[in-house]
């Protein structure tokens, strides 16, 4: 906020564990709450920006399972403590518990390419370079069908 008072513009896209500042949506003096954004960049590529929740059809169509789902994972980012701790007590470097579920369950691998497909149709729609988003929380960057999709 103090950059915002000295002129910095803010631009916050709400997803979906802070949905509810979605219908507060406008701008604020340097804060603007937005659904989306465009960004171009200093080569003038332009990129459409969203949280991402919106592409995702359990979130939006099975809202139980989300919520479940949520559950588990803040499960795991808790036990992710001791078991580092314990890791550590054996000279392990440390390690994310909910990141390798993630990575190792089937059911999320078929989900991702389904919300990348649904991000590069979005793209493509706003004939942008690509998409910024973070809701998958794994930070990566590809290209597919000449869509660039930043991801974390």
């Amino acid at each position: 906020m103090r950059k915002a008072r000295k002129g910095t513009q803010i631009i916050y896209i709400p997803g979906n564990h802070d949905e509810f500042l979605s219908s507060f949506l406008g701008s604020y003096g340097n804060v603007s709450i937005l659904h989306q954004a465009f960004h171009t960049t200093a080569t003038g590529e332009t990129y459409v920006v969203v949280h991402g929740h919106e592409f995702d059809m359990v979130t939006r169509h099975a809202a139980w399972v989300a919520v479940l789902g949520d559950i588990g994972y803040q499960f795991l980012l808790e036990l992710n403590r001791p078991v580092n701790w314990i890791r550590s007590l054996f000279g392990r470097a440390p390690w994310s518990l909910s990141a390798f579920v993630k990575q190792k369950t089937k059911l999320a691998v078929g989900f991702i390419g389904r919300f990348e497909e649904a991000l590069v149709h979005f793209a493509k729609k706003h004939q942008t370079t690509g998409v910024i988003c973070g809701h998958i929380h794994t930070p990566t960057q590809k290209v597919i069908s000449g869509c660039q999709l930043p991801l974390g």
